[in-house]
């Protein structure tokens, strides 16, 4: 009878110590960090281009951010091809929601807190204006979530 309560007495322990953190290269600290820099640089002006992509969809679209809030989006298909208004449903749910880096540092931290220890994340952070450039979730369920951030502009021309 002892062996058996021992053996549950470590199995108990051992369930309730697992870390809840993904795996993968994500540190809390260092996104606080990254995110930090961003937002004492101050920038108001810019346009990134957002592709985002799960299982199921792999899209692209331009924000162009004026006085920190998107301002307006271009939607872009295959090799930067603008998407026909008529298509636009099409388009995952990340890219019909404007965003600016900001909302996306939020995004990221909603995915990572859903995220438990059987998944994987990872991100890259640009090391010149601290925005995450890629950042992918695997879930052990073998879903994914991709995103990732380039031609980053301060100060563009608008359309």
């Amino acid at each position: 009878m002892k062996k058996h309560f021992f053996i549950f007495v470590v199995a108990a322990v051992a369930l309730v110590s697992c870390p809840n953190e993904p795996r993968g290269n994500f540190n809390r600290a260092t996104f606080n960090r990254e995110r930090q820099l961003w937002l004492e640089q101050g920038i108001q002006n810019y346009s990134f281009c957002l592709d985002t992509g799960s299982m199921s969809i792999r899209k692209s679209a331009i924000m162009y951010v004026k006085d920190g809030v998107c301002a307006y989006i271009q939607i872009e298909g295959i090799d930067d091809v603008p998407v026909p208004v008529e298509e636009q449903y099409y388009l995952s749910p990340e890219l019909s929601q404007k965003k600016s880096i900001s909302d996306v540092y939020t995004k990221i931290e909603r995915v990572v807190d859903q995220a438990g220890y059987r998944d994987t994340v990872e991100i890259q952070y640009d090391s010149e204006w601290h925005y995450p450039k890629e950042f992918q979730c695997d879930w052990a369920s073998g879903n994914f979530w991709l995103m990732t951030i380039t031609r980053f502009i301060v100060d563009p021309e608008y359309p």
